[in-house]
Formats: structure tokens, sequence, C-alpha cells
């Protein structure tokens, strides 16, 4: 549907009565104004003639401009956010430069006809023969109010169904609509229950309804007022200001410009929220990371709520960007040290304040800083694990990049404690994992239940890492499982056993299908780095396969800025588009850095307890966000492990929408072999920022979800 090319009107209505709404698209471009070969010759013109253009030079230029028609397009709705271009199978095959669109019941036989207006030439005119093929019922509401647009909100209800629709007369490109409120039914007699609110506040109730009608609806009417508000006693969660006085203050750093290419900022992942228990107490407390230039918090939980307390040690070393941190026992003292992971983009490579943290507890909160040696890295997560079996706690620590030269990644490690003191001995016991890639999330776990700590590893342009822990050392078997070639823009992994059969599942947080990208095994996205053009700076080239070949994803003109050369060996934005990566690069390509996705859905492995894994996608509108952190929580109190997603990346490059979207979802366990999805129209979990984390807490007996917003306040919602 993102591939509708020129497209104009845009009308949902359901074309077939089936009661889902499909998607109409007009098409067709009678001049492509920006075509940018001709954009610059118009712009030499004005340069030669000094903005007096003669005016044959007009024409001649204005006559050149590409010119198309193309059909227009039809999806049809299968349910669960499944759409199919079935145009031409409708009879919408005609190719036009069409312009603006309205649909009405012209013929009052109970199916939504369609005019289209074109460029050029005579509107369209297109007959439904729904009704005269017997797909489905329908309603149709008429809205009589006191105002001339009058905005009523029609809802219908039948069968544990509910259809919704707002009437109102402007839609699509230039057009206006019949406001009556058309909805199809399928097989359905008679509707339980038809509300109609008007702005003023009056609502009218009808009942027991009968299909295949029009009826009228008048706001003069309508009786009792109800409150427009929502009502939060009717949401699972409420907000609860105040309960984290905390707000994230990103530092301003522009990655794009020395890697104009970057598909989105690798300088704005925080604020990571850590649960811990720093006095001992019971209750759980929170660290919350974080930018550059702003201390790490730390929130004590008490009897009257969550108290900042004061550790000078986190002030003194403010200008780490904080990634994940962890809460263990570094020194077998039976406290909870902290350990935070530094990263960022806006650092050189091996920068100090690249350098990750280990701060000791006298057992009360108060931390002071340890003095060992640890790597300077961008890193990004960190995981307790006792992978020796000798009774300390050792960490696994996943880097993500060199500052500044995505996508190449940083070496991974993984730190032996030996009586307090950390060595690195990732190179002896887990080679695999040094050119694994970037690392977005590392967890520690028994996925073959042998009694020794495994981990997965996943990140961005890597497969899903199962590291097997055989007596100490360890060996990526993500073959084994079938799991090798599940590339991803992988953010987030957690354990949980989702239909209580004992034995561990996995969810994995990708990207989501809701991103210009389109991958698949056969058609993956690659990304190159490599200094391409010999001038000392690190170059990014994504590409993906078109017609055989891999290709610039991106264009000539951001391809130029980051790489001169590009304009020079290519005069026109026609034969760059039609050069291979070869013919741009040179041979070059072929020796870059490189690695690809081909997998951009979330799932769950699903433990078959027979050592094997099920690989199951998600619910569809799982897919529509980036999830960037999870947490577990009984949502329904049913005793069964529910999870809570959040995500968004607000600062994406300038051609690609941001992946932003204004609330969480909750997966609720079918406890079987999968999740429900709660939506925030029954959550209530609307957040309002770029949110980046999320942490499930108690407090006392209740629980409450904390989410981490990038530069902005933490929000807090109460489980009612």
């Amino acid at each position: 549907m993102s591939k509708t090319d020129w497209s104009w009107a845009g009308l949902m209505m359901d074309i077939d009565n089936n009661e889902t709404k499909d998607v109409f698209v007009t098409n067709g471009y009678r001049k492509y104004a920006l075509d940018n070969d001709i954009r610059m010759k118009i712009l030499n013109a004005k340069r030669q003639y000094r903005g007096n253009v003669p005016l044959d030079i007009k024409k001649e230029i204005y006559g050149s401009l590409p010119s198309e028609k193309l059909p227009n397009k039809l999806f049809f709705n299968h349910g669960d956010l499944k759409f199919e271009d079935l145009g031409n199978d409708a009879g919408i095959t005609d190719p036009s430069f069409s312009n603006g669109a309205a649909y009405a019941d012209l013929d009052n036989d109970g199916d939504l006809d369609l005019v289209i207006n074109n460029i050029d030439e005579e509107a369209f005119l297109y007959k439904n023969l729904t009704v005269e093929n017997n797909y489905g019922n329908f309603i149709k509401v008429k809205c009589e109010g006191n105002l001339s647009e009058s905005f009523p909100k029609i809802t219908l209800k039948y069968n544990g169904k509910k259809q919704f629709r707002e009437a109102k007369k402007v839609r699509g490109y230039l057009s206006s609509l019949d406001e009556t409120a058309h909805f199809g039914l399928s097989e359905i007699k008679t509707i339980d229950t038809i509300s109609v609110r008007w702005l003023s506040g009056k609502t009218e109730e009808r009942y027991n309804v009968e299909v295949n009608q029009e009826i009228t609806f008048r706001e003069k009417d309508a009786g009792r007022k109800v409150n427009n508000e929502l009502n939060n006693q009717d949401l699972a969660f409420k907000v609860e200001g105040g309960t984290i006085q905390f707000v994230h203050q990103e530092n301003e750093y522009n990655d794009f410009e020395k890697e104009v290419l970057l598909p989105y900022k690798q300088s704005s992942f925080g604020p990571h929220i850590t649960k811990g228990d720093v006095n001992g107490d019971g209750k759980t407390d929170l660290y919350i990371g974080g930018a550059s230039g702003q201390p790490g918090e730390l929130f004590v939980q008490t009897a009257s709520g969550f108290m900042k307390q004061g550790n000078p040690v986190f002030f003194d070393d403010a200008a780490h960007e904080d990634m994940e941190a962890l809460f263990f026992d570094a020194d077998n003292d039976s406290d909870q040290d902290l350990y935070v992971v530094s990263g960022g983009n806006e650092f050189k490579e091996f920068s100090p304040i690249l350098k990750d943290r280990l701060y000791l507890n006298d057992g009360n909160g108060n931390f002071s800083k340890s003095n060992q040696s640890l790597y300077n890295s961008s890193g990004r997560s960190v995981t307790k694990i006792d992978y020796d079996n000798d009774g300390d706690q050792d960490l696994i620590i996943g880097n993500r990049i060199i500052p500044q030269k995505y996508p190449v990644h940083s070496e991974s490690i993984i730190y032996q404690n030996n009586n307090g003191k950390f060595k690195n001995v990732a190179s002896l016991i887990a080679p695999e994992l040094r050119d694994f890639g970037m690392v977005n999330k590392v967890i520690t776990t028994d996925f073959n239940n042998d009694g020794w700590e495994d981990f997965i590893a996943v990140g961005e342009w890597t497969h899903i890492g199962m590291f097997q822990n055989d007596n100490g050392t360890f060996k990526d078997v993500s073959k084994d499982y079938g799991l090798d070639n599940e590339k991803g823009w992988w953010f987030s992994i957690i354990e949980s056993d989702l239909n209580k059969d004992g034995h561990k599942d996995y969810v994995l947080g990708n990207v989501g299908n809701n991103i210009k990208f389109k991958v698949s095994k056969e058609k993956p996205l690659r990304v190159y780095g490599e200094d391409f053009d010999d001038n000392g700076t690190h170059d990014i080239v994504l590409s993906s396969i078109y017609k055989g070949m891999f290709v610039p994803v991106r264009g000539k003109e951001c391809s130029t800025q980051q790489m001169p050369f590009i304009s020079e060996k290519f005069p026109t934005y026609n034969e760059f588009a039609n050069s291979t990566l070869e013919d741009i690069y040179g041979t070059k390509i072929h020796t870059a850095y490189q690695r690809e996705a081909n997998q951009f859905k979330s799932v769950v492995l699903l433990n078959n307890g027979n050592g094997s894994f099920i690989k199951i996608e998600l619910p569809n509108i799982v897919q529509t966000m980036p999830i960037l952190n999870m947490d577990t929580l009984d949502y329904n109190d049913d005793g069964f492990e529910d999870i809570v997603l959040a995500g968004n990346i607000f600062d994406t490059e300038v051609e690609t929408p941001r992946l932003d979207n204004p609330f969480a979802l909750i997966l609720q366990s079918n406890q079987k072999d999968g999740y429900d999805v709660i939506l925030p129209r029954e959550s209530g979990l609307y957040t309002k920022g770029d949110v980046k984390s999320v942490a499930t807490i108690k407090k006392g007996n209740d629980t409450y979800l904390i989410f981490g917003e990038n530069n902005g306040p933490a929000e807090a919602f109460k489980l009612n």
C-alpha cells in the first residue's frame, strides 16, 4: 500500500459490505514536476536568464516533464491489518490522471459507488455490484444536526463486535461526500445497538435495528448528555503523575552531519530503566540513566513512594551516555552493586567517555566508583551470568558500533569475575561473539535446560544468536535451531513461559513492518560501510534488490552529500538511478563491511520441549511498532505471564517517516501457543513521547508500569 506511486485522494469505506473498511487511492500525474533532472534544468535556466526565462524556453522545459497515466488502486481489507490490491479484479483498471474522488450510494441499493475526477478527460463513475451479487447486508445512518456540519459519532454494536464512524463531508482530495454513514454487515440480520453522539454531548440510542435500510437520527430529538471524556474507570491502567520525578535531557548532537545516510540517529537510545534492591528492604528501586551531560538518578522506594537518592559519583560521571545498567553483586558482599554501560555515537572511538562504569554499594544505596580497568566501547546491553559455575557473577556486555562508523560493530565482551576483579575472556570462551555484529540486547538463559547458563544475543543486521554453554565455553548453535538466517533489526528479547509448561519461551522485538524498507529472504536489505571516496571519512550505503541487482536505496542528492564524487561521476539523476552498486562505488563495494536483514517481524520462539522451537509471528498490530523494550507482568491475574511492549524511533533520516506510535501494547498469554493483544482503548496505555524503555514494578500490592521517554519526562501507569 505504501507503493501507490503519485497518490491523491485516499478514501476508506466498506466497498464489499464485509464489515471492514477498504482503501481506495487515486493515482497518476499529468506532469511530474519533481523530476530532479528537470528541476536542475529549471534552476540552470533561471540562473542563465537571471530569473527572466523566455516563454519558448519555459515551454520546452515544461514540455519535457514526464507524464504517466496510472490505474487507481483499490485495496480490499481482509481483517487484522491485511490488505490486498484487487483493483483489477474489481474493474478499477483504467489508466488516468485522477485526483479527487468521492463515494456515495448513488442508486440507493445499499452499496457505495465511486465518482472520480480526472485531468484532461471525463470523470469516471463506477457502479458497485456488491448488492447485486449478494455479498453482504448493510445499514445506512443519516444524521441531521443543528449545525451545517455537526460531526456526529456513530457506533454500531452487534454479536460482540463494534463499528464506528464519524460523519463528515470532507474526505479525500478536494472532494466532499454524502454525510450518510454506510456500514457493511456481512450476514448480520439485526443490530443490537446504534448510538449517535453529537458534539453537544447529546446522545441517542436505538435497539434491535433491522438491516438493509436507511434510518435517520436528529440532534433535536436526542436526549441525555454524556461526558465526552474517556472514563478512566473503564481502563485497565490509569496515569499516575508524580510517581517518578525524572526528565531525560538528550544532549545536542546531529548524527546526520557526518553520517548523512544513517537510517536513524545512533545517539538517542536512552533512557534505560534498571530495577534492583539497593538497600535490602525487599522493595524495588530504580536507576534511570541520563544522556551525556546528565547524571543517572537512583530512586529508592519507600512506604510513601519513590525518593531520589543523591550519589555524588553519578554527577562526577555525567559526561557519559548511559545505556543499559545492571544491579548485581560484583564483590560477593551480598548487596546490589551497579554496572552502567556507556554508549552513544557522538564520541570518538576509544574516548574515555565510552568507558563503562562499575559502582560498588555500601549496602545502603550509597555508591562509590570502582577503579577497575574496563573497556572503552559504544555499548548497549549487559547481563550477569555464572558461565563457569564458580558461584560468582560474570558479565556479558553487548556492544553496538564503532562511533561514527555505522554499521561497523564494536566487539562484545565477556568479563570473568575473579573475586571482584573483571577480565575480558570473550576471545577465549566465545570467539564467535566477537564478530556477531552490533548487539542491542543480550540475555542470560538456559535454553537447552542442561543446568549451564547460556545466552542469546540479538541486534541490528544480526541473526538470533543462540550461544550454548559447553562446560564454560560458548558456541553459536543458531543453525541447529533454524535461526542463523533470521537476520533483522532486532532490538529486544525477553524470556517467558507463556503456557506454564516449564519450558522457556522467548519474545523477540524487531523493527516491525511499518517502515518504508520491505525485506524478505529473497530480497534482503543490505548495508555497506567503507571510505568509498578515500577522503578519510566513513561512508554508508543502504541497498536493496531491483530487477535482480543490488541498487542504492538512497537517492543521488543525499548520496552526493555523503560522497561528493557521485555528482561528478553521474551528472544526471537518471544515470544514477540506472546504475548498479559497482557502477557507482567500484570494486570497493565487494570488500566493504557488509551485513543484511531479511526479517523485520517480531516473533515468539515457542519451546517444543524437545530441544526445538517454533517461530510464531506476533499479530499484525504488533508489527506496526519497533519493539525497543519489554517487561513481564500478569495483566489479568490469571497466573500466566503477560508482556508489555514499548518503543519509538523519532529520529529517522529525512526520507523516512519517524517510527512513532502513541501507545504501548500488552501481549496477554492465551495459555497455549501465543498471545492476544490488548489495545490501548482497553488498557489505557496511551504514552506521550519518544518512549525507549518500560519497567514493571510492584509498589505494595499495586502494579505500576514506568516508561522512559527520550528527551522527556518518565510516565507512570497504575494497574486498576
